[in-house]
C-alpha cells in the first residue's frame, strides 16, 4: 500500500511493528508497519513525487519550446538569388 505524504498529517510509534497514522482529514489508522520503515516509505513518496513534478516541469518547458518556435527558419545573410550573379555590373 502507498500513502502520500501530503496526506499523512503526522504518524508514530505505536508498538515496535506497528505506527499509528493520522491523515489530513483528522482519521488514525493503526498500520502493522514499524516507524522505521513507514518513514522511509514516506521519504520515498516525497521524492518520487519530486522526481516526476521535476519531468513533467521539463516536458512542459520542452513542449513550450516547440509550440513557441517558428514554422521556418530564414538565414540571417542577405537572400542571393540562384542563377543570378550579385557581384558583376551591368555596363
Amino acid at each position: 500500500m502507498w500513502i502520500s505524504h501530503e496526506n499523512v498529517l503526522r504518524h508514530r510509534r505505536f508498538s515496535s511493528n506497528q505506527t499509528l497514522v493520522t491523515f489530513q482529514n483528522k482519521q488514525s489508522y493503526l498500520f502493522p508497519i514499524s516507524y522505521t520503515s513507514f518513514e522511509n516509505q514516506l521519504l520515498r513518496t516525497a521524492l518520487l513525487r519530486t522526481k516526476l513534478m521535476q519531468r513533467i516541469d521539463s516536458m512542459e518547458r520542452k513542449t513550450f519550446y516547440l509550440k513557441q518556435r517558428p514554422t521556418f527558419l530564414e538565414a540571417s545573410e542577405a537572400q542571393h538569388r540562384y542563377g543570378k550573379n550579385t557581384n558583376s555590373r551591368e555596363e
